[in-house]
């Protein structure tokens, strides 16, 4: 009996000291030595790491532009010393260029993917030393990003390690070595939005409290319109455009003589996602010097700002700007106008139908006024002149197909109807039919008479001359010049070929237009590569179409450039401009 009892005393005993350990080893925990599971799915870390890859692109694009503009000047140079080693017949010359061209072409598609690029530690000796200074270049450029970097990784770690104690809970903080662990790991790890997330006002607030902008309602509309140029007593609608941008960019619209509907995409590099922009036609504008301009808002659509209104200076492109703010890169935001447009009372019934006229009463029906456009069936006339090769207005806008002008003699196919016709060539008196009535097999015959006007004059005009050209011609206040000019240059790659109106902003060409640093033009308002006219060497610069009719304002010599900064190295330019002047006298000209 007495050794049961000696047995259960000492199983008592053992039991409680097991439970006194567990509660001195409870009491003597620290919380740091505690391993937490915290998930990085939510909310929270979704937001800050949204705003993370936000201030990380803020530095990577700059310095991507760089060093690709970098790339663009060597790959330039070796294609420059091919052409001329192919013109000396120097086979040994050619085969050195055309390897050091791809070394830099391999770069730049390095470039694209990884936001930086090598280039090889062995080369030929004949491109060592331009390997040597394209690197030297690049460290320059590259040089404060990593403690750029370092900085944004130090900012956001501190923001990572508040946020994960915290929703670890107070006394069960984990170590040093843990957070660390967690912070790698949440730089890796895609964290997904909860769905939740859309509609809660505290996870909004959050959202904002991280770095994280959320988009809100549309504006309330102080005005029915966002920007005018000019004054009109009748408006017309010329088309809706609609775009969902990834973030603040520029976009340019083709607008004259757009009958139909037409969509495109627009890389944004910030966002590295395609903004998706829409034009719905509502009827044509045909090409006139004394337009008014309007954009009329669309309801629960952002603004944009107003950069160029069309004209014939600029291929008659409207230029805006979203206003996308930055941040909101990763969510697409809709932006949209109805482009209206005026003209003196007296020509609107002319240019415009009585149906035009009142549009202004359904703007916000593009479709409805869509169908209103005149469906007159198709018939096809001749165009004849002597001498041949001149140029088709109808209703004064150039014919044309893909862009490029119809010259005499040919076919035209134009809706029935009466139209006023211009047969128009360089050097001759322009021959007008007006109110021709267009009905199948017509003929439109013209006798131009030579301009006994005009004193005629050429200047050819180099692409990489790296100042402005002085055509050594005169004229005096009050004389009419008409220029016409042809040919194509490029002042970029090679295949960025252009006439004189330059070359377009679009998906392909951003970098020309998209980085001010880096921004090649000395006329800002005007497409980069575009031929630029001015009246002495202190004038103001002023764009140059296929062909541009104007007054001399004063009296001085004709200079000529390419939109492109003045007094820099041009040697990756090439190609030229031929223009053609003709001027008629103040005395001659009425």
């Amino acid at each position: 009996m007495m050794i049961k009892q000696n047995i259960f005393a000492l199983i008592t005993l053992a039991f409680s000291f097991l439970l006194y350990s567990q509660e001195k080893a409870e009491k003597e925990q620290v919380p740091g030595k505690k391993t937490e599971t915290v998930s990085l799915q939510n909310l929270e870390f979704y937001a800050l790491q949204q705003a993370y890859e936000a201030e990380k692109k803020t530095v990577i694009i700059p310095y991507k532009t760089k060093l690709e503009a970098l790339l663009l000047k060597y790959i330039s140079e070796y294609e420059q010393i091919y052409e001329e080693q192919k013109k000396s017949g120097n086979v040994k010359g050619m085969g050195i260029a055309r390897a050091g061209k791809n070394i830099f072409f391999a770069a730049q598609e390095e470039l694209n993917i990884k936001g930086n690029f090598a280039l090889p530690e062995k080369v030929r000796k004949d491109i060592a030393d331009s390997i040597g200074s394209c690197r030297k270049e690049q460290e320059a450029v590259m040089e404060g990003i990593d403690q750029k970097y370092k900085d944004i990784d130090d900012k956001y770690r501190a923001r990572f390690v508040e946020a994960y104690k915290r929703l670890c809970g107070e006394g069960n903080a984990p170590e040093e070595e843990i957070l660390t662990a967690k912070f790698k790991e949440f730089l890796k790890t895609d964290i997904k939005k909860p769905e939740t997330a859309k509609t809660q006002d505290a996870n909004i607030a959050l959202l904002e409290e991280l770095g994280v902008k959320v988009p809100t309602e549309a504006p309330k509309l102080l005005s029915p319109i966002i920007a005018s140029k000019g004054d009109g007593s009748q408006w017309v609608d010329i088309g809706k455009w609609t775009g969902d941008m990834m973030g603040m960019d520029v976009v340019s619209i083709s607008l004259l003589d757009k009958s139909k509907d037409f969509s495109e995409t627009q890389y944004l590099p910030i966002a590295s996602a395609d903004s998706k922009m829409t034009y719905n036609a509502i009827r044509p504008m045909p090409a006139r010097t004394n337009y008014a301009f309007r954009l009329k808002r669309v309801t629960d659509a952002r603004d944009v700002d107003v950069l160029e209104w069309p004209s014939s200076g600029n291929d008659w492109r409207l230029v805006v700007r979203t206003r996308t703010p930055q941040g909101d890169e990763t969510i697409p935001l809709r932006h949209a106008f109805i482009f209206q447009v005026s003209l003196p009372e007296s020509e609107m019934g002319k240019v415009f139908s009585n149906t035009d006229l009142d549009s202004e009463k359904d703007a916000s029906k593009p479709e409805q006024a869509k169908t209103e456009i005149r469906t007159a069936p198709p018939v096809k006339i001749s165009v004849l002149s002597n001498p041949k090769g001149a140029e088709i207005y109808v209703n004064d806008k150039l014919y044309s197909i893909k862009e490029e002008s119809v010259l005499t003699p040919c076919e035209i196919t134009i809706p029935s109807g009466k139209y006023n016709i211009r047969i128009s060539k360089f050097g001759y008196l322009d021959k007008s039919f007006d109110n021709f009535d267009a009905v199948m097999k017509a003929v439109v015959n013209a006798e131009l008479v030579k301009d006994g006007k005009l004193k005629y004059y050429k200047k050819d005009v180099s692409a990489n001359a790296n100042t402005w050209t002085a055509s050594g011609i005169s004229v005096k206040a009050g004389d009419k010049l008409v220029i016409q000019v042809d040919g194509v240059w490029a002042c970029a790659k090679k295949s960025d070929k252009c006439g004189p109106a330059g070359i377009p902003n679009t998906t392909e060409n951003y970098k020309y237009y998209s980085d001010s640093t880096n921004d090649l033009r000395q006329e800002k308002n005007i497409p980069y590569g575009a031929l630029l006219m001015k009246l002495g060497e202190k004038g103001s610069p002023m764009p140059m179409d296929r062909k541009t009719k104007f007054t001399a304002k004063e009296s001085a010599e004709l200079f000529f450039d390419i939109n492109e900064l003045e007094g820099k190295p041009r040697k990756g330019n090439f190609g030229s401009l031929t223009v053609n002047i003709g001027v008629a006298p103040a005395t001659q000209s009425d």
